[in-house]
């Protein structure tokens, strides 16, 4: 019982108490004059312990057995959900952020101009070279450049590691 306790971090007069009125699971109960002690079954408790701070987070929400939500709750969430939307705009128009959308599309326009410099760059290099290098000296920087642009191209897998 002591692990127990120490694990739900309990004492043992309120694990006592939950099996005597809310229902907590266990195998036997203690008996001083037949010498048993408590036994429990640890992951039915951890179970029933779970539920039961569901329940418990639940009924503070103002969601009911039925999963319908009282008057008070809904309007305490609209009053939430406007809040957050008026800080989210005052934010924006302070610059403290800026959307997902607009950034993505901000982002995409640099990209773009930094990958349209970096096809030119082989071509702005070997124009100043002696022509008896230029050409080597342009493929291993079109190499290089190549390279360098498919490193930065975002495959599924990645999109799926940025959702999450």
């Amino acid at each position: 019982m002591t692990g127990l306790c120490e694990f739900l971090d309990v004492t043992d007069v309120t694990l006592r108490k939950w099996v005597k009125t809310e229902g907590c699971p266990y195998i036997q109960q203690a008996d001083k004059k037949a010498g048993r002690t408590w036994l429990f079954d640890s992951a039915a408790v951890v179970r029933w312990y779970a539920d039961r701070a569901a329940k418990l987070a639940v009924e503070r929400v103002g969601v009911s057995e039925d999963g319908v939500i009282s008057t008070d709750e809904a309007k305490r969430r609209r009053w939430v959900a406007l809040a957050i939307s008026a800080e989210l705009d005052t934010g924006e128009k302070l610059k403290e952020f800026v959307r997902v959308p607009v950034a993505l599309r901000r982002f995409e326009h640099e990209a773009a101009k930094i990958r349209s410099a970096l096809q030119n760059l082989p071509n702005a290099v070997a124009g100043h070279l002696a022509p008896c290098v230029r050409d080597l000296v342009k493929a291993k920087i079109m190499e290089a450049v190549s390279k360098t642009l498919d490193s930065f191209r975002v495959s599924a897998t990645d999109d799926d590691e940025v959702d999450e």
